[in-house]
């Protein structure tokens, strides 16, 4: 084989097995970017920073969310904004926000993480305030930004007595 034709087939080889790598590259960064934001957002909600928990969500009326308190979907950032600073507004001291089985995945473009998030704190009549939530949350990049355009919080509900399992493992 010439050398030119050995040249360009390395060139070749080269271009395959980087646009083979690119994407998943991507995936991997994708995936530990959203699991960072996942992070930040607990720092945030110990901080009681709500700026810092809301620059994590799509601006606008396109963010849709189901989370455990009425009312059934907030929709919009300014409504969960205000679900946010509920939270906030009815826990004293400090807040403990830890993520347990955080796992998160992505394809560039779109992303989700899902998680336990095992919050405590204190209710503003001095109870103690326990409560592990399931979460799955769906991100976007927009503008070259994740954001979480969908959020998903429950807990598990016995069927037999219709109540929520607030503490469940």
């Amino acid at each position: 084989m010439n050398t030119l034709a050995r040249n360009a087939c390395v060139s070749a080889m080269g271009a395959l097995l980087c646009a083979l790598i690119a994407p998943t590259s991507a995936k991997a960064d994708g995936a530990s970017e959203i699991r960072a934001i996942q992070l930040s957002i607990a720092s945030a909600a110990e901080a009681r920073n709500l700026d810092a928990i809301m620059s994590h969500y799509l601006p606008g009326d396109k963010l849709f969310v189901f989370d455990m308190y009425p009312p059934r979907a907030y929709l919009g950032w300014d409504q969960f904004r205000a679900d946010w600073k509920n939270f906030l507004d009815n826990l004293k001291g400090p807040i403990s926000y830890k993520l347990g089985d955080l796992q998160s995945a992505s394809d560039g473009e779109f992303g989700y993480t899902h998680m336990i998030q095992y919050i405590r704190g204190t209710t503003l009549d001095g109870k103690p305030f326990k409560l592990n939530l399931r979460e799955t949350d769906v991100y976007r990049k927009v503008n070259g930004k994740w954001m979480i355009i969908h959020v998903h919080a429950s807990v598990p509900v016995n069927l037999d007595t219709r109540q929520g399992i607030f503490l469940a493992k």
